[in-house]
């Protein structure tokens, strides 16, 4: 009878939304869901560096495996929007490090610590996206800022 009035009570606060205190804040920003993959994330500032999240990207989408292919696409949304068309330095293509808050709120740090680590990475996770996924539309629609990554 106690497990089943317990069962009932802990149904009654999963409707009624109330915290058992072991459910994880839900993560509003693309990199941190895919650092959620690999450990914990902060309630406050997470410093973002976009080679680790490429490489996690990557480790994600196994083959014939589609349960993080939305995760991923959000990230690759991410990065190419955050891609710098002239950085400090000159370099079209790169991406600086952020530290980003699980309710989406971000800051730029104005600095990368590889720009080629970042963008072969980013290249293999497209490849790996579209070999998983299938999507063209996404890659097409932004041939011009993956070229700049590459080049």
């Amino acid at each position: 009878m106690v497990k089943g009035i317990l069962g009932l009570a802990v149904m009654v606060m999963l409707v009624a939304g109330v915290s058992c205190g072991s459910k994880q804040e839900e993560l509003e920003h693309s990199a941190l869901k895919i650092l959620k993959n690999y450990g914990n994330v902060n309630k406050g500032a997470n410093r973002i560096y976009p080679y680790e999240i490429n490489i996690m990207a990557i480790d994600m989408l196994k083959e014939k495996d589609t349960i993080h292919i939305a995760e991923c696409q959000y990230y690759i949304q991410w990065y190419l929007s955050h891609l710098n068309p002239s950085d400090r330095y000159g370099l079209s293509g790169t991406i600086y490090e952020y530290d980003a808050f699980p309710n989406g709120d971000e800051k730029s740090t104005n600095v990368y610590t590889s720009v080629d680590e970042s963008a072969a990475s980013f290249i293999l996770l497209i490849h790996r996206f579209y070999k998983v996924s299938g999507f063209e539309k996404t890659i097409r629609q932004n041939a011009k800022k993956i070229q700049d990554i590459a080049y």
